[in-house]
């Protein structure tokens, strides 16, 4: 069922934006009586298309879901749109909350306005996606940082087996950090520096092995990704 993130609610009644409505209502020619889930206010709602576009009647406040761990992934921002692909891709598979930076080896650079274009950009894919594959909320996408910036003050899992010490597989990694909210730093397409690998390790990165394969990085990230489902769950 097709999830949608109203702007308000008035007497019954869910009210959409103007992009959101004419989308539902002239793009998707949704009909009379469609039913919908909603996320407002940080609860989930039934609701039913009301005719002649006028809204979602709110049916009925649906209970929470229990919650497992969080997955924060931190990537760079990649060259080609596969920065964007991530968070499209991320959202639907459940990641909490996304943190993009800049690296050393970074590519794509974009300055001023062109970055915040492109903050712009990924925060509209992760609430379309959200709406597409049902997802309960908008995972959070953060102002870009420098990637010297951009760490959480407490250990992180870090993809990048030249960090020093042993790597760990995704399960070891996993169970050897506790709390509900994981986070995990994916590299450019040209990998990190040296230099910002040691002021990762000193912030407390857990070097962490993907396989035995050399991934592209939207791969790995998509891989890491994919941790989401089974921590959402409480797999892991």
């Amino acid at each position: 069922m097709r999830r949608l993130f109203p702007s308000g609610l008035i007497e019954g009644v869910f009210l959409l934006g103007e992009e959101d409505r004419h989308h539902l209502f002239h793009v998707l020619r949704t009909r009379e009586g469609e039913r919908f889930l909603l996320s407002y206010e940080g609860k989930e709602y039934l609701g039913e298309a009301l005719p002649a576009s006028e809204g979602i009647r709110l049916l009925e406040e649906i209970p929470p879901a229990k919650e497992g761990r969080r997955l924060v992934l931190h990537f760079p921002l990649l060259k080609n749109g596969n920065d964007e692909l991530l968070v499209q891709k991320g959202t639907e598979l459940g990641v909490f909350s996304f943190a993009p930076f800049l690296s050393e080896r970074t590519i794509r650079r974009p300055k001023g306005d062109a970055l915040k274009k492109a903050l712009e950009r990924f925060r509209k894919i992760a609430r379309e996606a959200s709406s597409q594959c049902g997802a309960p909320r908008i995972p959070e996408v953060a102002e870009i940082l420098p990637f010297s910036r951009s760490f959480p003050g407490f250990p992180f899992l870090f993809a990048d087996e030249r960090l020093q010490g042993e790597p760990l597989s995704l399960k070891d990694a996993l169970l050897s950090l506790p709390g509900e909210e994981i986070h995990a730093y994916i590299g450019p397409e040209g990998g990190f520096a040296d230099s910002e690998r040691k002021i990762a390790a000193e912030a407390g990165a857990i070097p962490l092995s993907l396989g035995p394969r050399i991934l592209r990085a939207e791969t790995a990230g998509i891989l890491l990704s994919s941790l989401a489902l089974l921590l959402g769950e409480g797999a892991l």
